[in-house]
């Protein structure tokens, strides 16, 4: 029987067992489970929006794989080492996009429609 050595992880690379008492604000790095409809999966992402009465009191999740979800409270972990800047801390594919939304939330850089429109 091989054995397989202890594996060393960093605190960004652990989340706390349980849920935080207090709501993770805009930018906060966590794992969430996510659910795609056939079976909820944890994923590494960043809070990218509080809960609140406009989107149901869920979070709204920005995941390291490009995918955006709305996520109840109870199904947010925040990761346990959180860096400065947590651009530095995604997959290069979404950093650029995700420095951008920080830098200007609570302007949401999506859609923008003036009056009438």
């Amino acid at each position: 029987v091989d054995v397989v050595p202890p594996k060393l992880f960093t605190a960004k690379q652990l989340a706390y067992r349980t849920n935080s008492d207090i709501i993770a604000p805009v930018g906060t790095r966590i794992v969430a489970r996510y659910s795609d409809g056939v079976k909820p999966m944890l994923y590494a992402g960043i809070v990218a929006e509080p809960p609140k009465s406009t989107n149901l009191e869920r979070y709204l999740i920005f995941f390291d794989d490009g995918y955006a979800q709305y996520i109840e409270h109870k199904d947010v972990y925040v990761v346990c080492g959180q860096s400065i800047d947590v651009a530095d801390d995604v997959h290069k594919n979404i950093r650029k996009f995700i420095k951008a939304y920080l830098q200007k939330y609570p302007e949401r850089p999506m859609l923008k429609l003036q009056k009438n429109q």
